[in-house]
């Protein structure tokens, strides 16, 4: 017979569905460092099983190094075991197959913990925070893991059974020792950033079953140096990839339509990629600072690229633009310093501010003639361009569009109209000439103009 216990324990007699007694412990109110939960307690000389540790029951207590909980508890409530910084070993029995959310969150020196085989999910936030939990086992049977679940342990590997369906946002986000690990072809929902600032996961194994992965899924696993896309994923999200600085190649499936923004931003080492042929944007900084990145080749069902897209891929010299693209974004390809020609298709109608500024090897452009608009500083610091053909139905010229530079722009028409800025062309340092089949260059008629040009074989000729 257990007495005395209420003087330590706050508990609470409740009755479950087939109206029976057990009891729940709401707290601990000794000061030992280390504690077994009683199995039982007398109340009124009836002895009462303890089932359930209640949510926050032991949230706080600083000072507690271990606990045994007894065989009989099924449940573990919400951030039951918190904060408990001290609490380095806690021995769950069998019979427990609920653990709440946050239950062990913050417990910086718990170094290891099984999980009983009856526990079907891992509750959001479970072990986050666990900063020495080097190692755990999830056992078959559980098919949740949920957000958060292991954010910044220091998990050095993990094995994930065939029997989860589901990983959560951020579930082993900021495990920072952890080198590899298997997605298992049961996984079908995989959030986002799960993996997030993993900086050393070398190895990613993504069994088939997954259809997307999700925003920041790998974003900051800097010593990821390759991975194999399976053929069931049609969507990669936004920063899926991002800032994974060792990333060398990465094969993307055929199945994939929908590929995100900024999603190989800052992989410093990825030399070329394939579109598949299904996607039809490229989305914004999807590929900007990928400084190593020398060819990438684009479906022909492509339709649009988006602002900063290439911007600062300082190694790309050449790119083919498919003639389904009708609008190249604000600053798609800022700073490609060796990018030395490109040729935009028929159907692009504008190019966004910014677009080839910094583009100091680019030496030619070719405009196509349905072209309404180019955006300000288009084409600011294209030190090494000679010349450009401005067609005549660009009736929108942005704000020194060709700042600091010194080469001949070509406009295809008689006269500017109204609709471009006053002051499309602050620090152009060449000359501009509308075309004429007669006027002398030495009687420009309005302001702006250098000049008069006209076809000679196909290309433009000032005429003298």
């Amino acid at each position: 017979m257990i007495t005395g216990l209420e003087k330590i324990w706050k508990f609470e007699v409740r009755f479950d569905l087939s109206n029976k007694k057990y009891i729940a412990i709401l707290g601990y109110l000794g000061n030992d460092r280390k504690i077994n939960i009683p199995k039982s307690i007398y109340v009124n000389y009836e002895e009462i099983n303890v089932t359930t540790i209640e949510d926050n029951a032991f949230a706080d207590c600083t000072d507690l190094t271990s606990i045994t909980i007894p065989s009989g508890v099924t449940t573990i409530g919400d951030d039951a075991f918190a904060r408990c910084y001290n609490l380095t070993s806690i021995t769950i029995p069998a019979s427990v197959t609920t653990i709440g959310g946050y239950v062990f969150s913050d417990c910086k020196n718990l170094t290891s913990v099984t999980i009983p085989s009856g526990v079907t999910a891992i509750g959001a936030g479970a072990f986050s925070g666990c900063q020495s939990l080097t190692s755990i086992t999830i056992p078959f049977g559980v098919s949740t893991i949920g957000e958060e679940a292991f954010y910044h342990c220091s998990l050095s590997s993990i094995i994930i059974p065939s029997s989860v369906v589901a990983i959560g946002d951020c579930a082993f986000a900021d495990c920072v020792e952890l080198t590899s690990v298997t997605i298992p072809a049961s996984v079908t929902l995989f959030g986002k950033y799960v993996f997030l600032n993993c900086n050393h996961l070398t190895e990613v194994y993504i069994s088939s079953g997954i259809t997307t992965i999700g925003d920041g899924a790998f974003s900051g696993c800097s010593s990821l140096a390759s991975i194999t896309i399976p053929a069931s994923v049609t969507t990669i999200g936004d920063d899926a990839f991002a800032r994974c600085d060792n990333l060398a190649s990465i094969t993307i499936p055929a199945s994939v339509t929908t590929i995100g923004g900024y999603v190989f931003t800052n992989c410093k080492n990825l030399t070329s990629v394939t579109i598949p042929s299904g996607v039809t944007a490229i989305e914004d900084g999807a590929f900007s600072h990928c400084q190593s990145l020398t060819s990438i080749t684009l479906p022909s069902g492509l339709t649009s690229i988006g602002d900063c897209a290439f911007a600062n891929c300082f190694e790309l010299t050449s790119i083919t633009i498919p003639s389904g693209v009708t609008t190249i974004g604000q600053d798609a390809f800022e700073c490609c310093y060796n990018l030395t020609s490109i040729i935009l298709p028929s159907g692009v109608t504008a190019i966004g501010d910014g677009a080839f500024s910094g583009c100091e090897s680019l030496t030619s452009i070719t405009l196509p003639s349905g072209l309404t608009s180019i955006g300000n500083r288009a084409f600011t610091d294209c030190f090494e361009l000679t010349s450009i053909t401005i067609p005549a139905s660009v009736t929108s010229v942005g704000s020194s569009a060709f700042c600091e530079g010194s080469y001949n722009v070509y406009y295809d028409n008689t006269g500017i109209p109204s609709t471009w800025k006053d002051d499309w062309k602050d620090e152009f340092q060449g000359k501009f000439y509308i075309k004429s089949d007669t006027m002398p260059i030495s009687t420009p008629n309005e302001s702006n103009i250098d000049g008069y040009w006209h076809y000679v074989n196909g290309k433009p000729e000032v005429l003298i």
